[in-house]
């Protein structure tokens, strides 16, 4: 694959193609940078869409701006999920929500802004 090529894989298990398409995780992946992006309909351990979007950050990458799951979401749904590879990585998720919440709070605001929730409350 070229240099800075972006693959595209419908599902995690696209190498096994007996599993193939099962999935609903949709994932991006840049071979030169190393960036991965994961688009999944269903995430488990969150209970709502609005609730996690209200939750979720912005980082602008490649001049697009990007909601991404706040930490606290992302280890929530690894708790939930159970799987040996989810729970395998808590730790170094832990170890990041730590230095998270150890950075001055100008330094969070200038890395990350939250989303505001557009909707009121009990609206869907």
């Amino acid at each position: 694959m070229a240099t800075g090529a972006i693959r595209y894989q419908a599902g995690p298990q696209v190498g096994n193609p007996r599993l193939r398409g099962r999935s609903k995780l949709y994932r991006m992946v840049d071979d030169a940078t190393g960036l991965q992006a994961d688009f999944m309909p269903v995430i488990h351990g969150v209970r709502s869409f609005e609730g996690l979007r209200s939750r979720a950050v912005e980082r602008t990458i490649g001049g697009s701006v990007l909601l991404v799951a706040s930490i606290d979401d992302i280890i929530a749904s690894k708790r939930a999920a159970g799987r040996d590879r989810d729970l395998a990585v808590l730790p170094v998720l832990e170890k990041t929500r730590q230095a998270i919440s150890g950075m001055p709070a100008a330094v969070k605001k200038a890395t990350a802004r939250r989303t505001p929730n557009k909707r009121k409350k009990g609206q869907r």
